[in-house]
């Protein structure tokens, strides 16, 4: 039976910490967001709750995925990540949209910030996603859930120091306006990469071939096989981030099943699967065939 995730108990406890760290965060910026009534840091918190979330999606899908496969689901759990990754790319670009209506009321009508405070609870969110960050560290190529909760803690860290600097400017300046436009850019620096996310977890649920192959070479290399008279029903696509399936009809003389090319065929063309291509593709279903067969096939695909 074929383990299709690369996940282990490793990678789900540093999404455990990273995700309790991520919550102790949300609260103190929660907090600080209501004391110096900053736009920008309640901004920030909304990108932290979405970490936490995101966070514990991660772990509890990883979960899911170092399950077996079964009879009724026979790949297992692999499709989770995608899913996972399309509800947390979701879950962005919503609050996207919330932050830009409310940053562009408050440049039109600002209200008094304490820059000060402001500052200070932004400093303590760093501090946490640094902490996140680091535990994530060495695990965060995993697969695409993994990679997006850790994307996430990177940009909100981000996010926290653009908070640190309005802060301080509002403070000095006494300018309050500062503080819409660094939520705004906060919001300009989520949206990209939930689109992103939502653009690469839709890929893998539509089963679009992986950018890195070219179908039309792959047809044209396994047509290059000695005794392959021709191919049909070529299918390339991803099961998740890190395995690629292949399937398809390989046309062969009827002469090659007396002379045994048939299995020489197949070694050749699972070997050029596995050789000749940027990325690897190692689970793939032949189906040989002798020249005719394909018009006693019921179903074009």
């Amino acid at each position: 039976m074929h383990q299709h995730s690369p996940t282990t108990g490793s990678t789900r406890t540093r999404l455990l910490i990273a995700a309790a760290i991520t919550f102790g965060v949300l609260l103190a910026q929660l907090v600080g967001a209501v004391l110096s009534h900053s736009l920008a840091l309640a901004a920030d918190t909304g990108h932290v709750a979405i970490d936490s979330v995101g966070l514990l999606l991660a772990a509890f899908t990883a979960t899911l995925m170092t399950r077996p496969s079964t009879d009724a689901l026979t790949y297992g759990y692999a499709r989770l990540e995608a899913i996972a990754g399309g509800i947390q790319a979701g879950m962005i670009i919503i609050i996207c949209a919330v932050i830009g209506y409310e940053g562009i009321a408050h440049l039109i009508t600002p209200i008094p910030v304490d820059g000060t405070q402001m500052a200070a609870w932004a400093v303590a969110g760093l501090l946490g996603n640094l902490l996140s960050m680091l535990v994530m560290a060495g695990r965060h190529r995993d697969n695409l859930n993994i990679r997006a909760a850790f994307l996430e803690v990177t940009v909100d860290a981000i996010s926290s120091v653009g908070v640190i600097a309005g802060g301080i400017v509002t403070r000095l300046t006494g300018i309050n306006r500062f503080d819409a436009v660094i939520s705004l850019l906060i919001a300009a620096a989520m949206l990209p990469r939930g689109y992103k996310l939502l653009k690469d977890a839709g890929e893998i649920l539509l089963d679009r071939a992986p950018k890195e192959l070219n179908v039309a070479e792959i047809r044209q290399h396994i047509l290059r096989v000695d005794h392959v008279t021709g191919l049909h029903d070529l299918h390339v696509w991803p099961l998740n981030s890190h395995t690629v399936l292949l399937s398809a009809h390989i046309i062969i003389a009827k002469q090659c099943y007396k002379d045994g090319h048939a299995l020489e065929v197949l070694h050749q063309v699972e070997t050029c699967m596995k050789t000749h291509f940027p990325r690897k593709i190692e689970h793939c279903t032949f189906q040989i065939e002798p020249e005719g067969h394909a018009a006693h096939e019921l179903l074009k695909h």
